[in-house]
């Protein structure tokens, strides 16, 4: 699962805002600074829970998701945004942002049920499991409740559900919200007032609502070939990690995946990519990690990462990176120390085990359709 550039960097500006020192959650995240200014492209869903942690550990917040609702962006333009304002009536509004919103993150769901008490809107916010779920759950819902507030005259939501106890005096959560807050709920949710959903919005047009979804339903094409790509991935990196170095070849993957070679070929080639690149790539990334957290010497990092060699590391690390390997290290480790993050040295072969470990818990073992 992944999440958009979107929506990280509504998250991103908001730690901003709040006065975190983007220097130190780079370092705490060991990722470049800019990362957090620009962060192009669809990232792993699971990086939310890391970067929560790194949050939680910079501020001493145990509630650092609440404290950033407020400083969360408003309206920014995103093709969702578009598709619920120009709608006929927030119902419709709500069915197509459910439709559509992978183009913001694989793992959020919204759903209208009606219910014994009325009809509320049942919301999933994040995939992963572990205690800092609870602050994507509170901004996500902050940012829905927001959202909710376009409908005119429209009385305020009646009851806000959360999926988790409450870390502060509830009457903290009911300012920001707005309303009630009923805690530890089996999901979270947001009970609709009588005659919200089917109120009118003020601009509605049809047909810049149609626009707008065919212009958001062509973003879905270039997600579904990332599914394929990322199953891909997952599969290569578990299997070069099982061996002596990354060294898988085609051949291998084809038979792990359990479909013919040039299936992935033609998928990876749909993508803009290849295997070779694809292998260079995810080769770089374990260098990456063992020069940023190891002072394991050369020779092994190359080893380690399927080079034949440190010089095809440093060429090859250089092509991709921008930078040699040492100078690579150098920045990095130094970046970290400035920014007062984590400095402790780790095994090589840890860092190994551990990657395995992540690479084994992506991978799916479906095939690919």
């Amino acid at each position: 699962m992944r999440d958009s550039e979107a929506l990280l960097r509504m998250i991103f500006q908001a730690a901003r805002a709040a006065g975190v020192s983007r220097d130190a959650l780079a370092a705490e995240l060991n990722c470049p600074p800019a990362f957090l200014d620009n962060p192009e492209g669809r990232h792993p869903h699971e990086l939310q829970a890391y970067f929560w942690a790194a949050l939680e550990k910079l501020t001493g917040d145990v509630e650092i998701g609440l404290s950033l609702c407020r400083h969360l962006p408003g309206f920014d333009g995103h093709r969702l945004e578009y598709v619920l304002l120009s709608s006929s009536t927030l119902r419709e509004g709500l069915m197509f942002a459910h439709r559509y919103r992978r183009v913001l993150s694989d793992a959020m769901a919204l759903r209208l049920v009606d219910g014994s008490s009325g009809e509320h809107l049942e919301i999933q916010a994040a995939a992963y499991e572990g205690p800092q779920r609870r602050h994507t759950d509170i901004c996500v819902v902050y940012a829905v409740l927001r959202a909710l507030r376009i409908v005119p005259l429209a009385a305020p939501p009646s009851r806000v559900h959360l999926a988790f106890e409450a870390r502060l005096s509830p009457a903290v959560y009911e300012t920001l919200f707005g309303c009630p807050v009923v805690f530890a709920a089996p999901i979270n949710r947001i009970e609709i007032p009588p005659g919200m959903l089917d109120a009118p919005l003020p601009l509605a047009d049809p047909d810049i609502a149609d626009l707008h979804r065919r212009m958001v339903a062509s973003k879905i094409a270039p997600i579904e070939r990332q599914d394929i790509v990322d199953h891909i991935r997952s599969a290569l990196y578990a299997r070069s990690l099982t061996h002596e170095g990354v060294s898988a070849t085609l051949s291998d993957l084809a038979v792990l995946l359990g479909v013919p070679e040039r299936r992935i070929r033609d998928a990876l080639g749909d993508s803009g990519t290849s295997f070779r690149n694809l292998l260079t790539e995810i080769r770089a990334c374990v260098a990456e990690h063992l020069l940023r957290d190891t002072n394991a010497p050369l020779d092994y990092v190359a080893r380690a990462a399927g080079f034949m060699d440190r010089t095809a590391l440093s060429r090859s690390f250089g092509a991709t990176r921008g930078l040699p390997p040492l100078r690579y290290r150098r920045q990095a480790q130094a970046r970290a120390r400035r920014a007062g993050a984590r400095t402790r040295l780790r095994d090589p072969e840890d860092v190994l085990q551990e990657l395995k470990r992540n690479a084994d818990r992506r991978l799916i073992t479906d095939r690919i359709e």
